[in-house]
């Protein structure tokens, strides 16, 4: 395994950047939502646009290889309050992992840093957060450290009151699908 570094991105990351971000906003939505890839994908978009005019409270972290490889990301907020005791803290916004290093250390060096950066910038929590579907993320978190501090509840609402959430289809569940048959999918061992 090659050493893997972390560094500020650069004005040359940015295309890299957000082409994984919008590729990746897919497997953040949560299963007990209907709205479609098209429209978090351009949700995804506008977001990348914001934090771009908002650089000055966003740590923009790319992990790379020994051989300058862009491996992955992770966009960290330094500027969020937490709802729970009104504390400034840092909130991952985004992170994600290109799928060939998957399985690499590459998570595990982001988030070191972003905790390194947190602390560097006066603040004593990081926040992430996973959608529940979302297990091997959840349970990866954990294996880092991070400690399930809320539960955030919806409710389908309609004008009669409560209504049960509407879903997504399976294929489109990005989070749900193994990893064995998105490799497959894509045709690659």
């Amino acid at each position: 395994m090659s050493e893997i570094t972390v560094r500020e991105a650069t004005e040359s990351d940015l295309d890299w950047l957000r082409k994984r971000i919008v590729a990746s906003s897919v497997f953040s939505i949560p299963h007990c939502r209907d709205v479609s890839n098209e429209d978090v994908m351009s949700a995804a978009e506008e977001d990348f646009d914001r934090l771009l005019r908002e650089e000055y409270h966003v740590a923009m972290l790319i992990a790379v290889n020994e051989e300058e490889e862009r491996m992955g990301f992770l966009l960290l907020n330094l500027d969020h309050t937490s709802d729970a005791t009104g504390e400034r803290q840092s909130l991952i916004e985004d992170l994600d992992v290109e799928p060939k290093y998957w399985g690499t250390p590459a998570v595990n060096r982001l988030v070191k840093r972003a905790a390194q950066v947190t602390a560097e910038n006066g603040l004593k929590y990081m926040v992430g957060r996973v959608s529940e579907g979302n297990r091997r993320t959840l349970l990866k978190s954990m294996r880092l450290g991070f400690t399930v501090e809320r539960y955030h509840m919806v409710l389908g609402c309609s004008p009669e009151g409560r209504v049960p959430l509407p879903g997504r289809p399976e294929a489109e569940r990005a989070h749900e699908v193994s990893r064995k048959k998105r490799r497959k999918r894509r045709g690659s061992s």
